[in-house]
């Protein structure tokens, strides 16, 4: 959320974000078509901000989100082209092309790639590192857009059939949520890839939600990554399936130390003898030209090697990798890391053994239901942890926001059957901090008939929670809740309670919160 200070700049120098953006498309070739879908996007973008703002609270303040849309389209995109096909887009980072559909939503999605890098997860398992980068970079892709998708100055409408994936995006939800909005805006769009961002997720959370929690946390998204990579590209599967087979064998070798030892030492002198190749052949003019010769007889014409002096920087690179390789064999010959090693091996197995998973939608879906769980429990930290009426207000609009996060194609995260009693865990928790904080009307001397009642708050797409108001009736034997946006109301509700323990009167708009968004 926005700090105060930045809230009253923003009030004094409003800033005219098309004036900015016409300034960079003077300097662009760009076709006047193009030219005009970008202003309108930005446009609509301005419009629909405050709303979304408000709606999610964890979001970028404005003028950062657009000023870094504005210098993706100064510094990353020369040419903008548009295709007739829906389901196409191509991206071109190095030549700073993008071709897509005529549509903002389709451009703004096709913009917030340009500057990511494939990959921005450090690890030495060559899986996790390209299957989270996508999760996080995919997921990121999709939060951009939605303040264009969802919001349209007037209305929410959360349009399930426009977001590129659902449990991408879910993901990345649950970790902002977790985390935060600009941590994750970091790690994607600032690429200091000398962080390792996957530890420091797991700090942060654990700092926030207990080590124990996060650690679970971790492996589910990490679990979550690998199935989804599995769907979409048939070459992890095949990686997987030649990983697992390595992994089995040289965890077979550990058992027997002494023999494991004695493989170490022979790939070690493999590898010194390879080294002192090396050596005498970059010393040796003759013998140089013959590798030469030799490696670019193999090669096709477009990867032959031009020089023998670029020969020579080659194998010097060759040279560092085999001497990490024989770093390695020394570490590894050490009996202190046997343990260790064996722990890496079963480590990655329990994310390879994942090819053998028979169903691969229900295993995602049950994954997801996992994490939210999880992300629940958190949830009830954040809310015993609530300080201020002003913390309290924000968790308000964060749980209705995460409430209708769609799960599936047909259904959101309230609708969910597996996850209707966590989310009754969090709903009393929350009601119950507000009605301590006194920043929401008590209905009932009841707790259960408050709950009855203001539960279906966080069913509600009103925007602005100043401004809710509910109203129960009565008719015969059965009791109805509306719930209206200053006077414009929904259809009625039915509710379980009996009006006799109410302490508001029946038949009669009452506000329902106390506080106001714009104060801390």
């Amino acid at each position: 959320m926005k700090p105060k200070k930045d809230k009253l700049i923003g009030k004094i120098v409003k800033k005219d974000y098309n004036n900015l953006l016409e300034e960079v498309l003077e300097e662009k070739q760009y076709s006047e078509e193009v030219k005009s879908l970008l202003l309108s996007m930005i446009y609509k973008i301005e419009i629909a901000y405050n709303d979304y703002e408000k709606v999610k609270v964890n979001v970028l303040a404005k003028d950062k989100y657009i000023q870094n849309l504005i210098n993706i389209i100064k510094n990353n995109i020369e040419k903008i082209e548009f295709i007739k096909k829906e389901d196409k887009q191509e991206i071109n980072k190095e030549k700073k092309v993008i071709k897509c559909y005529q549509i903002e939503r389709y451009l703004l999605y096709a913009i917030s790639k340009m500057q990511k890098k494939e990959y921005i997860v450090k690890s030495k398992d060559k899986l996790i590192e390209k299957v989270m980068s996508n999760t996080i970079n995919i997921g990121n892709n999709i939060n951009t857009v939605e303040p264009l998708r969802d919001f349209n100055g007037f209305s929410w409408n959360i349009a399930y059939k426009e977001i590129e994936d659902l449990d991408y995006n879910l993901i990345y939800q649950d970790l902002i949520i977790l985390q935060d909005n600009k941590f994750l805006e970091d790690w994607t769009n600032k690429n200091q890839f000398v962080l390792d961002y996957v530890d420091l997720l797991e700090d942060e959370i654990g700092a926030k939600y207990g080590s124990g929690l996060a650690e679970k946390i971790i492996q589910l998204i990490v679990k979550l990554s690998v199935l989804l990579d599995m769907k979409f590209n048939e070459s992890t599967i095949e990686y997987m399936y030649l990983e697992k087979e390595k992994v089995q064998t040289e965890l077979e070798k550990l058992k027997n130390s002494e023999k494991y030892v004695i493989e170490l030492g022979n790939e070690k002198k493999k590898l010194s003898r390879k080294i002192k190749k090396i050596d005498t052949t970059i010393n040796d003019k003759q013998k140089l030209k013959e590798e030469y010769e030799k490696r670019n007889s193999k090669l096709p014409l477009e990867k032959k090697i031009f020089s023998m002096r670029i020969l020579a920087k080659k194998m010097e690179e060759e040279r560092i990798e085999i001497l990490k390789e024989i770093e390695n064999c020394n570490k590894l010959m050490n009996p202190e890391n046997y343990i260790k090693r064996g722990d890496e091996l079963a480590e990655r197995l329990q994310y390879l053994n994942l090819i053998d998973v028979q169903d691969l939608e229900k295993e995602i879906y049950k994954t997801l239901i996992d994490l939210q769980k999880y992300t629940m429990q958190c949830f009830k930290i954040k809310i015993e942890n609530v300080k201020t009426k002003f913390e309290f207000m924000n968790l308000v609009y964060e749980f209705r926001y995460y409430n209708l996060l769609p799960i599936s194609a047909k259904k959101n995260i309230r609708q969910d059957k597996n996850l209707k009693k966590d989310l009754e865990q969090v709903e009393k928790a929350l009601i119950k901090k507000g009605l301590e904080l006194k920043q929401i009307q008590e209905c009932s001397k009841r707790f259960e008939t408050n709950y009855e009642i203001l539960k279906n708050i966080f069913n509600s797409k009103v925007i602005s929670f100043e401004n809710i108001y509910i109203k129960i009736t009565k008719e015969k034997d059965e009791c109805f809740l509306q719930i209206l946006d200053e006077n414009v109301g929904n259809e009625q509700i039915a509710l379980k309670i009996s009006t006799d323990d109410l302490k508001i009167k029946t038949n009669k708009k009452i506000k329902v919160f106390n506080f106001r968004k714009t104060k801390g």
